[in-house]
């Protein structure tokens, strides 16, 4: 009787970690995400665009709104969605030009999250580039430019800095 009762502890205990963990994913997690995603279209290499963008919309799947703010969580559910629909239109192509054409609705996704709570200890840098007229979020001030990759890395400029 002992033997059952602490197996049923040990599976109780197990089932409530694995719930905390999967609970456990958050905002940076997803900002991460998201320059992965990003770096992979700088590389212009659609399919690691493809997995990574796919991975992105899983993350944010999971991102629990009820860590964040009560008062901005509606707001946060609703960019989650977008995110989360963004992500996957991203990630069920190989065309790297559909790719890069959905990347700036996530980055407008991203751009708002960012806006809405902090994602990072560390500053983030929105870019533009002039000739896609799109922006990105970056962990670095350095340009490199996921619209058209080696064509034209360099395009572009830091347009806003987000403290944390």
């Amino acid at each position: 009787m002992k033997t059952l009762q602490i197996l049923i502890a040990i599976i109780f205990t197990a089932g409530f970690h694995v719930k905390a963990q999967k609970a456990g994913v958050n905002a940076a997690q997803v900002l991460g995400s998201y320059y992965e995603v990003k770096n992979a279209l700088v590389r212009s290499d659609n399919s690691l665009t493809a997995e990574k963008a796919s991975a992105l919309a899983k993350l944010a799947a999971d991102f629990d709104t009820n860590i964040s703010q009560a008062d901005r969580a509606p707001a946060i559910k609703a960019i989650i969605s977008r995110l989360v629909a963004d992500a996957q239109s991203v990630g069920a192509t190989k065309d790297l030009n559909r790719q890069r054409s959905g990347f700036a609705a996530l980055s407008a996704d991203i751009y708002s999250l960012a806006k809405t709570l902090p994602l990072s200890d560390k500053p983030i840098y929105q870019a533009y580039c002039p000739m896609k007229k799109g922006y990105w979020l970056s962990a670095e001030p350095a340009i490199k430019n996921p619209y058209y990759g080696a064509a034209m890395l360099t395009c572009g400029k830091v347009s806003e800095t987000i403290n944390p």
